[in-house]
């Protein structure tokens, strides 16, 4: 753990070392009936967390060069978000050991930033040292005080990017990516109002089969708010679940698609990184919506000038 200082807001798992408690309720940021969980900051709450974690993630894409290693990445995003106040989510959350993951080629997801490879067997298509034609996933979360309401709220991200960019990419790989984006965008368009939440499974999962893409099926998309994960669950592939999108749910979709079966372990040395066992690559897209009245909002999508 980095020294926190004092005055920086923090999580009740920070010290515990624990999980979000995922309570039975889903809060919502508009009063819908008497028997809603309704959160009269949640929007505001998650607008500005969402706002400065996009502004992070682009920080940390900037990092991303030959040569550099994730653990420096980390380091750097780290100095990045306490400098500003805001404490990185993912830091001791069930004893994660950083402030993002990063997930480098063959490790699907909740890769550790590290100096090297630690899991020889593997390890053959992974390095912790970027090189040319690498892809690495970032995905990062911070907790963000609301002004003087002094609540604190989440903000969850990720992208998956190439380093020395998509030209370095063998066509495969160029392909993943560009499947991935797709697939976050298809589960976004299928939000809205009172819409069911399978519809956005059923579109990530037309998209990695017009692709050839597997989805890792363990990975789903979540809640987010004053806790870091609670429900609803976001099942992103396709399925018939009940329920449907009710207006202030903030939730996020996070399809991780791969080149291979979608079948992986568990790093046994760090207990988090997740490896293909076929060594096929991993892409992963992440963004926090809400749903509106009208639509689906972005809530973590920087406005181009």
């Amino acid at each position: 753990m980095p020294l926190i200082p004092a005055h920086v807001p923090r999580p009740a798992y920070t010290s515990s070392g624990g999980k979000s408690p995922w309570a039975d309720i889903i809060p919502l940021a508009y009063p819908i009936g008497p028997d809603s969980w309704y959160d009269k900051h949640l929007e505001k709450g998650v607008r500005n967390a969402c706002r400065t974690t996009a502004e992070c993630l682009q920080y940390a894409v900037s990092l991303v060069k030959q040569g550099v290693t994730t653990s420096e990445i980390e380091k750097k995003v780290t100095e990045w978000a306490l400098s500003r106040d805001f404490y990185p989510s993912s830091l001791n959350y069930g004893t994660f050991p950083g402030s993002l993951c990063t997930s480098v080629n063959n490790v699907l997801a909740h890769g550790v930033p590290d100096e090297y490879a630690i899991f020889p067997a593997y390890s053959a298509n992974f390095s912790q040292i970027l090189l040319e034609g690498t892809i690495v996933n970032l995905d990062i979360a911070l907790y963000v005080r609301l002004g003087e309401t002094g609540f604190c709220y989440h903000g969850d991200t990720s992208t998956t990017v190439a380093v020395g960019g998509e030209k370095t990419l063998s066509p495969q790989s160029r392909r993943l990516l560009e499947a991935t984006k797709m697939a976050l965008d298809a589960g976004i368009a299928a939000c809205g109002p009172f819409k069911p939440y399978n519809g956005i499974g059923k579109a990530i999962a037309s998209v990695a089969r017009e692709y050839g893409m597997s989805i890792v099926k363990e990975l789903v998309g979540h809640g987010i708010g004053k806790e870091y994960h609670q429900y609803p669950v976001i099942v992103q592939y396709d399925n018939d679940d009940p329920g449907e999108m009710v207006p202030g749910t903030v939730f996020t979709i996070e399809p991780c698609l791969t080149e291979g079966s979608g079948e992986y372990e568990t790093d046994p040395t760090d207990g988090w990184s997740l490896y293909s066992v076929d060594g096929a690559r991993g892409a992963q897209e992440e963004h926090t919506v809400l749903i509106t009245d009208t639509g689906v909002e972005v809530l973590t999508r920087i406005a181009k000038d």
